[in-house]
């Protein structure tokens, strides 16, 4: 595709801007299960070398939530670029989709998202754009701590300490027997 030429409704920038930091954020209200997204850049996503990724576009989608949804339902999606204007939402894939959403038209840069990692991490600068890439999972939490036999006090009695306190009840019931027979 040569530069300055139309895709999902706006002109391909060739010179892509640097590559953002990318900002946690929840892309409007956070849905309450699904994967994280952080926010690349203004414009449409990049590898690190500026380059285009393939992806699955389609123009007048509902909202930025629906855009975000559909990239929660697929694996395969390493992020998303949405376009409020005209609803344009972008979905960039690791690899082609088994069944994608209806609607959406495939686009092959010829490689797929964020080539070695897997992650989204450029902007092409495109006004009106915005760039998000889907975060790893959070480690789970860790495990609560075990421990380790005879690593910290028990409060439960040990068969040890149980014996030894049979032994001491029978000794004090003998001697109460003799005190008492005498």
């Amino acid at each position: 595709m040569s530069p300055g030429a139309l895709r999902g409704g706006a002109a391909i920038v060739a010179a892509a801007a640097p590559p953002a930091s990318v900002t946690p954020v929840s892309a409007g209200r956070p849905p309450a299960e699904g994967p994280r997204y952080g926010e690349v850049g203004m414009g449409v996503c990049t590898d690190e070398a500026g380059r285009m990724l393939s992806d699955y576009h389609a123009s007048n989608e509902s909202g930025i939530g629906a855009c975000r949804g559909h990239c929660n339902r697929y694996a395969e999606c390493a992020g998303y670029s949405w376009h409020p204007s005209d609803g344009t939402c972008s979905l960039y894939v690791r690899k082609p989709l088994a069944s994608p959403p209806e609607g959406y038209t495939f686009f092959d840069a010829g490689g797929y998202a964020g080539g070695v990692d897997g992650l989204v991490s450029g902007v092409d600068g495109q006004q009106g754009f915005q760039c998000f890439r889907k975060l790893p999972a959070p480690p789970p939490p860790p495990a609560p701590p075990t421990a380790e036999l005879g690593a910290c006090p028990s409060t439960s009695p040990t068969p040890r300490s149980t014996s030894r306190k049979r032994a001491s009840r029978e000794k004090s019931v003998a001697l109460l027997q003799t005190s008492l027979e005498s």
